[in-house]
């Protein structure tokens, strides 16, 4: 595995202190989904709307799916970033984000949602905004996590492409993005995981990626990130017509999956029933 040696200044993360000589292993990917109770979640690999890139994402929710088997638990926190299209038209407010659930093999747990409080050395206002992304006179085709300083990222979540799929699918021009950055505070976040955030007030438009770390016992850094092929992009609602015609969320479906004490009342109810049954036959 390819090996990118970061020398930049040592950054402060959420486990610690970077060393300033660490060695960046090669980004494993986080897939973005429309919601973990969705057929579009983000491990049957999303519902993909621009060509065979980005998954559509309602309004409403998205997931992280963590899909590196064997993979150790990422460091606590992971990150949601929000890019935002056309600040301050589209400004979101503190509560973004408004609840987060890890869902594993062995069951679910709520998981709180903060600012980055400088983890990985990112810095935001009271919001969660980091700034405004846009090509410049040294950076013209800038990308998230670069714009983030986020070094041994995946570049592909650039202006380019940001700008053709927000053109192509919703009919956007995009002329700038704003970046935000959310905290999830898990750090039991391991492989075939799935994070699972609900959204307020989140503009179309606006694409979703993540963000996560594993530091190894011999000071290597495992990134794990999201391309642009597996980032979310928020759609709006199922059956909607895109401006290239298509509709949205043509083959996906949506469930409410009981809670456990629901599962346990509908067993009970169903054993009634059968004892009713039992008696009425004898």
């Amino acid at each position: 595995m390819r090996k990118i040696i970061f020398l930049a200044t040592a950054v402060l993360a959420a486990f610690g202190a970077r060393a300033a000589n660490a060695t960046i292993i090669d980004p494993s990917t986080l897939q973005i989904g429309a919601g973990v109770n969705s057929t579009c979640n983000g491990s049957g690999s999303g519902c993909p709307v621009y060509g065979k890139d980005v998954n559509a994402v309602t309004s409403g929710e998205f997931d992280i799916y963590q899909n590196s088997n064997g993979a150790g638990a990422l460091s606590n926190p992971v990150l949601a970033i929000l890019a935002v299209p056309n600040n301050p038209t589209n400004a979101l407010g503190l509560n973004a984000l408004t609840s987060a659930e890890l869902y594993t093999a062995s069951g679910n747990s709520v998981v709180s949602i903060s600012l980055p409080n400088e983890s990985y050395g990112i810095k935001t206002d009271s919001t969660g905004l980091v700034g405004e992304m846009s090509p410049t006179s040294t950076t013209s085709n800038p990308d998230i996590y670069g714009f983030l300083h986020l070094n041994g990222t995946d570049n592909s979540n650039n202006w380019t492409n940001l700008t053709g799929a927000d053109s192509s699918v919703l009919g956007i021009t995009a002329t700038n993005f704003s970046i935000y950055a959310f905290a999830l505070q898990t750090s039991d976040f391991s492989a075939n995981d799935s994070l699972d955030v609900t959204m307020s007030g989140v503009p179309l438009g606006t694409f979703i990626v993540g963000y996560g770390e594993v530091p190894k016992n011999n000071g290597d850094i495992q990134v794990y990130d999201t391309p642009f092929t597996q980032s979310g992009l928020v759609t709006g609602t199922p059956g909607d017509k895109f401006t290239n015609g298509a509709t949205n969320f043509p083959l996906c479906t949506f469930e409410n999956v009981p809670e456990p004490p629901s599962l346990a009342l509908l067993g009970f109810g169903l054993l009634g029933l059968g004892v009713v049954r039992w008696r009425f036959q004898k």
